[in-house]
């Protein structure tokens, strides 16, 4: 099937198919399929390299979406030997979708005590891609943190010197890349509560 998406590290639906024939339209046997899919950049993966046709004519292999998306299409050929023409299969690789995990490191916290909050982005790697990009971070759902947080191993951090007592809810956002798609905005599984500094009075 040409035509056809599938996201990276993921099985394209239908088998690239075809048919042998002959000068005269009859169904070719035992004719070897070449397939060539291309050797760098968003590619599939093939079942085989070749096949060999049935008492039809037909046979197939599948393919499954490398880990580089592709943002335009790509093809794969099919030839047979002494037959000048190839048959073409034009198959594109879609981003993959990704979800995160919110974390600050501390819970209950004291006025002006900074809190590590991390985040990590699943999936970790498809195949031999990792996301990349950068992490935004935001102290309630409109407040952002700056800088943004560059990504690392799927996952991201900063610090955050809270700025108010109270009950505080830490967000994440992913910027996304060439192969993963950004993310939507995610709260903290927990809230940090944040209580009122100790004084203390001395006399001299």
């Amino acid at each position: 099937g040409s035509g056809q998406s599938a996201t990276i590290g993921t099985a394209f639906v239908s088998v690239l198919g075809v048919k042998v024939t002959d000068a005269n339209n009859n169904p070719v046997s035992a004719a070897t399929v070449t397939f060539t899919a291309p050797a760098s950049g968003a590619s599939a993966t093939l079942s085989a390299p070749t096949c060999s046709t049935a008492a039809d004519g037909t046979c197939s292999v599948t393919a499954t979406a490398n880990g580089l998306a592709s943002a335009t299409a790509y093809t794969v050929s099919a030839k047979v030997g002494g037959v000048t023409s190839a048959a073409n299969f034009s198959l594109t690789n879609t981003q993959h979708a990704t979800t995160l995990t919110v974390t600050p490191t501390a819970t209950a916290l004291v006025y002006g005590q900074p809190v590590t909050v991390s985040d990590s982005i699943q999936p970790a790697s498809v195949l031999t891609s990792a996301p990349t990009g950068s992490i935004t971070f935001y102290d309630g759902a409109a407040t952002a943190l700056t800088p943004s947080a560059a990504v690392a191993s799927a996952a991201a951090s900063t610090i955050v010197s809270v700025p108010s007592v109270g009950s505080h809810t830490y967000y994440a956002t992913y910027s996304g890349d060439a192969n993963f798609s950004a993310s939507a905005q995610t709260a903290a599984t927990t809230n940090a509560a944040v209580g009122k500094a100790s004084a203390t009075l001395s006399g001299k």
